[in-house]
């Protein structure tokens, strides 16, 4: 899957372990092949407490979750996972169509960075970039 080559971005010394989590396939596997044509590690799960599971075993580097998924939306995943001390400063992207000011500032209350839907490609691999550098 090709999004536009956008290497440049990232070099090999940074590449992250990123875990994308969706409840939607689709959505899953693109943002899945944007980070993987990035030269990312990418994990997958399609649900928060999936999630949950893979984000303390894993040792992602960065979490994208989108926020509208049955069960434990993003919101209760990112408190969730700040319970436990190998994910309580793991950096959250948390995705989302809701385009608020109270969408955004709980994702702040909740520790995330938060980025509306449709994003922007390189907007995402920068911030996920960022986020790897601290």
């Amino acid at each position: 899957m090709e999004f536009g080559g956008n290497n440049w971005l990232q070099s090999k010394w940074d590449m992250a372990r990123v875990l994308c989590i969706d409840d939607d396939n689709v959505a899953l596997t693109l943002l899945s092949g944007l980070l993987e044509s990035n030269a990312h590690k990418v994990l997958t799960a399609t649900n928060g407490t999936d999630g949950t599971r893979v984000a303390k075993s894993a040792r992602a580097d960065v979490i994208i979750c989108d926020l509208m998924m049955p069960g434990m939306n993003g919101y209760e995943f990112c408190e969730e996972i700040r319970k436990f001390a190998m994910t309580k400063k793991t950096p959250v992207i948390l995705l989302t169509g809701r385009r608020t000011p109270l969408a955004k500032r709980n994702a702040v209350d909740v520790g995330a960075q938060y980025i509306a839907k449709p994003f922007n490609y390189t907007e995402l691999l920068s911030l996920v970039s960022e986020l790897t550098l601290k």
